[in-house]
């Protein structure tokens, strides 16, 4: 049954096909710029910086933890310097072999070149299969960029263990 419609497709003539890969080439340019600008602010910056530490914690390797904080670093809940976070940090290796962090979203807020950053995880721990351990902790740090990095210079935490009951 003819209906007298065609769903044959015409060719694109040359010029047009040439107008429309240019098109293409610009919004593909434009998304990578803007794409890269949004990467470089001020919060994602700070987020990248706590998916590395982060990532430190999970894989054991606390020195790469510590490179994100800053000398002067000072917790106002522990009374830690850095030297004590970082004594803290070794220990929570060898008390939990298998780490894990599940950090809910971070509340950012920026002040020039200092930020405050909220942050609620739960973190479970262990030496076997199972974790040992789960706790909520809430996180509340304070960052400052120092040379055009981020780096923490003070935290407070309250962590509740046992709080996965």
């Amino acid at each position: 049954m003819a209906t007298g419609y065609s769903c044959a497709v015409q060719p694109m003539n040359r010029s047009l096909a040439m107008r429309a890969n240019r098109v293409m080439v610009i919004v593909l340019t434009l998304m990578m710029t803007l794409t890269a600008c949004s990467g470089d602010d001020d919060a994602s910056r700070l987020r990248a910086n706590m998916d590395a530490m982060e990532l430190a914690i999970e894989s054991q390797r606390p020195g790469e933890f510590m490179d994100y904080v800053s000398d002067d670093f000072q917790s106002g809940s522990n009374g830690f310097n850095k030297e004590q976070l970082h004594a803290y940090m070794v220990g929570l290796r060898f008390r939990n072999p298998k780490l894990s962090i599940t950090r809910g979203p971070a509340e950012i807020e920026l002040f020039g070149d200092r930020a405050t950053v909220r942050v609620s995880a739960v973190v479970s721990g262990g030496r076997g299969v199972m974790p040992d351990h789960l706790d909520q902790i809430h996180v509340v740090s304070h960052w400052q960029k120092i040379d055009g990095e981020w780096q923490c210079f003070g935290a407070e935490w309250d962590d509740r263990e046992g709080s996965g009951q």
